[in-house]
């Protein structure tokens, strides 16, 4: 996994820094010892402290990734001595980046994406939380079962915006 905040997302990229994705949710469900019954727990998003819900977004981002690209998660991190700050993924559509945060709970700050939007001048960030889908400038929320719809709520997001 490459972190960058410009367009290409690879442009930035240092492979010294990564976070590890798996492949599939199955793979790092059985490495980080949850069994089936874990899945059919209510809050999905707060297993493992949200790993899987993050492991879930980064698989989605990779699948709908353009057939003529080579999938790659990107993401941002900021390392300072007062504080560190990092935002989940970047999301290339059209000509931006936008940031993108995977929250366990049902409220957050989103200090790190902020910080992205004011230092990077992005149009808006997207969140992914037990919230519905909405845009409340400058994040678009979804759940986790529009991930595959980003593209396009994006979209109607920064015309309405």
């Amino acid at each position: 996994m490459l972190w960058g905040a410009g367009l290409p997302l690879e442009a930035d990229a240092d492979d010294r820094n990564f976070k590890v994705a798996f492949l599939d949710v199955g793979l790092m469900q059985n490495l980080c010892g949850l069994r089936g019954e874990a899945l059919l727990a209510e809050d999905l998003l707060s297993l493992h402290s949200g790993a899987l819900a993050e492991q879930f977004v980064g698989q989605e981002l990779v699948a709908g990734a353009e057939p003529s690209e080579r999938p790659a998660l990107h993401y941002w991190a900021r390392e300072a001595r007062t504080s560190n700050a990092e935002v989940d993924y970047l999301v290339a559509h059209g000509s931006r980046v936008f940031p993108l945060e995977v929250k366990s709970g049902k409220t957050g700050s989103l200090r790190s994406m902020h910080l992205f939007l004011k230092q990077y001048g992005a149009a808006c960030g997207i969140r992914v939380a037990q919230q519905p889908l909405g845009y409340e400038p400058p994040v678009v929320s979804t759940p986790l079962y529009a991930i595959e719809s980003l593209g396009r709520l994006v979209s109607e997001a920064m015309g309405r915006g």
